[in-house]
């Protein structure tokens, strides 16, 4: 069990120092957090590889009848993704989503905005060519983080490298194919809530993430246009 989300990120960040020293150009690296309770795991995995931090939104849509249940997420960027197994099974599941996915969407463009105009991060960064490692908390079903890989995907990222203190086995299924490298600390068969692993599990503020964003030279990620 980790102490808290610093501790997790330091743990985490020393086993991907190992697993790119010698392996890739740390200055052709970059280090992108899902906000907000991965930006302070991210923060020390950027300052041990000495990479820029920067964020990317994604948010899930909801499913019409559990609404704590990841129906599919959608990036700030509009990249999309959805829950096939959901999809097929639910009548009348895409006109529900394509109602649902611009005010989704548009919430994820106006944290973005107002979190970077906060933290002091410019608009434009081009990533392509980069080792994108993308960091969040832990990961439970793994729509947001799928959407988030593949607008990473689409922004050019030479590599895609997915870290993260704890995944689920069915998640790590699910995204694996979309990363070049998953790199976890702990990757359970039985998986309930990534809360369960942290001793320390409070939610993240927006103060608390922008301090962590302006404690590092960090630079925005490119828009990438919804295909």
């Amino acid at each position: 069990m980790f102490k808290n989300r610093k501790d997790a990120g330091l743990q985490l960040a020393s086993k991907i120092k190992k697993c790119t020293v010698g392996k890739r150009d740390q200055k052709q690296m970059m280090v992108v957090a899902l906000p907000r309770g991965g930006v302070p795991v991210a923060r020390e995995i950027a300052e041990k590889l000495q990479t820029d931090l920067t964020i990317l939104v994604a948010k899930k849509i909801a499913a019409p009848f559990q609404k704590e249940l990841a129906l599919g997420a959608v990036t700030s960027s509009g990249v999309t993704v959805l829950n096939e197994e959901l999809r097929v099974s639910v009548d009348g599941i895409d006109r529900y989503v394509a109602i649902e996915r611009k005010p989704v969407m548009d919430a994820a463009v106006e944290l973005e905005k107002r979190w970077r105009s906060e933290a002091g991060i410019a608009d434009r960064n081009n990533i392509k060519n980069k080792a994108v490692v993308l960091v969040d908390d832990g990961v439970a079903t793994g729509m947001t983080t799928l959407a988030a890989l593949r607008c990473l995907a689409a922004s050019g990222a030479r590599e895609l490298i997915l870290a993260t203190p704890v995944i689920a086995k069915s998640a790590w299924k699910l995204l694996h194919p979309e990363c070049t490298e998953i790199i976890s600390l702990k990757n359970p068969k039985d998986f309930n809530a990534v809360s369960d692993f942290y001793e320390d599990f409070h939610q993240v503020e927006d103060d608390e993430m922008i301090c962590c964003l302006k404690n590092l030279h960090s630079f925005a990620l490119d828009k990438v246009e919804s295909a």
